[in-house]
């Protein structure tokens, strides 16, 4: 009886270090994030820089938060965003939300969904606002610091 209860403490324990070992994701989120969104309906890309403020991990889900200076041919735009990553199949959904400067009608009714890489340094999404049935890519990568996107957007 008294070995059967420590072999049961014993793989309670093992599987507890085995769920503790699964939950962690392989590397940390990166704070700064840098790329492309190209909509499907466009010619250009429009770029973005990303700054991660808050991140927390809950188990297998990463949860960041941040803000976001979005760089198109004719505006700029800051908007704040909103991550939610699963570690165990490097699924990655962001929103834009609570746009600071909404005079060109910065839409964010819809969400990104696509894949964050194992070491989670790049992201590949695909944003859909279906009530206006519109799409577009996103291709962002964690980067030590943003490229000068302003010019290269054309906006002066």
């Amino acid at each position: 009886m008294l070995l059967s209860r420590l072999f049961l403490l014993l793989l309670a324990s093992c599987i507890g270090s085995m769920v503790s070992a699964a939950a962690a994701p392989d590397a940390e989120l990166a704070r700064k994030w840098a790329g492309t969104y190209s909509y499907h309906r466009g010619i250009d890309d429009d770029y973005m820089h990303i700054t991660i403020d808050d991140v927390t991990i809950n188990g297998t889900t990463i949860t960041a938060k941040g803000r976001a200076k979005y760089f198109a041919n004719t505006y700029t735009a800051d908007v704040d965003v909103e991550w939610i990553i699963s570690s165990d199949t490097l699924f990655i959904e962001m929103w834009d939300v609570a746009a600071a400067n909404d005079d060109n009608d910065y839409d964010v009714s819809g969400s990104y969904r696509g894949s964050i890489s194992r070491n989670l340094d790049k992201i590949f999404a695909i944003w859909r606002n279906w009530a206006k049935n519109d799409s577009g890519t996103l291709k962002l990568e964690a980067v030590d610091e943003f490229p000068d996107y302003q010019s290269k957007s054309g906006k002066q």
